[in-house]
């Protein structure tokens, strides 16, 4: 992207992007990595996601192609989701997420699952996958390249590196996927994308007098300044007219998009446990009272009845307990005192 001309209306915004998708050379890509044929298309990809977040290229992206101008409409949902023990959601973060500067971004299921399939291949594989996050759980060793990379590979190591991508996303994504938690509060982007075909050759040089007339890479597109001074002139007019349904310079160096809220309402997605607690005991009074015919009164006299039963136990138990206790007058003899308690005691047996 060269040049970018933004306007903004109510709730929205508008802008034009200049490609420069101009032939400066031929570029033979055979026998390069088949990750090059990226560069053999035109046109751009727009991210759509939150300033604080890392985004995910195929979830939060979508591909634009030059000489289009596309409605995209944008419904910002915010979701509240429950933790343990409902759900597998965190307010703390299982890991810090960086971007490759080092800034620190918003926690997301995404980019924790993707740091760690990216530490996986770092250690698995010897290679890095530029898609992916090397932090926190790898740090990128030195002299490690990327997977993709034909520098002092040979056939045979390119094709192991490959080999092992695959069976780490076929059998060990899944332990990623239990490292990681989705983030209990999140917003989420929806999306709905319209094109069309921008713009039509009729208007195209009201669009040169608007985007393009005055600009650094003006004399590129001189061709619409000459079919200007031709269409002014009755006699060359139509040749003009010949000159400009044949010129596409325009159609392949511009896009346009329109991008606008949905709605002006918010929209708040919250999640709430299926059966709260009083909804168990609901649930359960009304199943014994259907099958067995037990209501709650009755439970609260079973319950009185045993603790009764308890009491009255304990208390028969405690009062046939005998508890003896062996007094000694201060003034007598310890053996004197003795004979007479044991004559006593003999005298009320008989």
């Amino acid at each position: 992207m060269q040049d970018e001309t933004a306007s903004t209306f109510a709730y929205g915004v508008s802008v034009v992007i200049y490609l420069d998708n101009f032939m400066t050379d031929i570029v033979d890509l055979r026998g390069f990595s088949p990750a090059l044929t990226a560069f053999q298309m035109t046109g751009a990809r727009i991210f759509l996601h939150g300033n604080d977040t890392i985004p995910d290229k195929q979830t939060q992206s979508f591909p634009m192609a030059p000489g289009t101008n596309t409605d995209i409409q944008v419904k910002v949902i915010s979701h509240y989701r429950l933790g343990p023990p409902h759900a597998n959601c965190t307010d703390i973060p299982d890991v810090e997420i960086f971007d490759r500067q080092g800034t620190p971004k918003s926690f997301s299921f995404t980019s924790c699952t993707r740091a760690c399939l990216g530490a996986m291949v770092v250690e698995d594989c010897g290679c890095t996958v530029p898609t992916y996050l090397e932090q926190p759980w790898a740090t990128k060793p030195p002299g490690v390249n990327n997977c993709n990379s034909l520098i002092n590979v040979t056939l045979d190591e390119l094709l192991n590196r490959t080999a092992c991508q695959i069976d780490l996303q076929r059998n060990r994504l899944t332990q990623c996927f239990g490292r990681c938690s989705f983030p209990c509060r999140e917003v989420e982007y929806d999306r709905s994308i319209i094109p069309a075909d921008i713009p039509s050759r009729s208007s195209s040089l009201s669009f040169y007098d608007v985007m393009i007339h005055g600009r650094p890479y003006a004399s590129k597109f001189d061709i619409y300044k000459t079919i200007k001074v031709m269409a002014a002139n009755q006699s060359t007019r139509g040749q003009a007219m010949q000159m400009l349904q044949k010129t596409t310079l325009i159609h392949d160096n511009f896009i346009k998009f329109d991008l606008f809220l949905a709605s002006l309402t918010a929209f708040t997605m919250i999640t709430n446990p299926k059966m709260s607690t009083t909804d168990l005991f609901s649930s359960l009074g009304g199943t014994l009272n259907l099958y067995s015919g037990i209501t709650f009164v009755v439970i609260i006299e079973l319950v009185e009845l045993l603790y009764l039963l308890v009491f009255h136990c304990s208390q028969k138990q405690n009062q046939s307990q005998v508890h003896v206790l062996n007094v000694q007058p201060q003034n007598e003899k310890p053996d004197a005192w003795q004979t007479k308690y044991n004559m006593q005691t003999s005298d009320i047996h008989r």
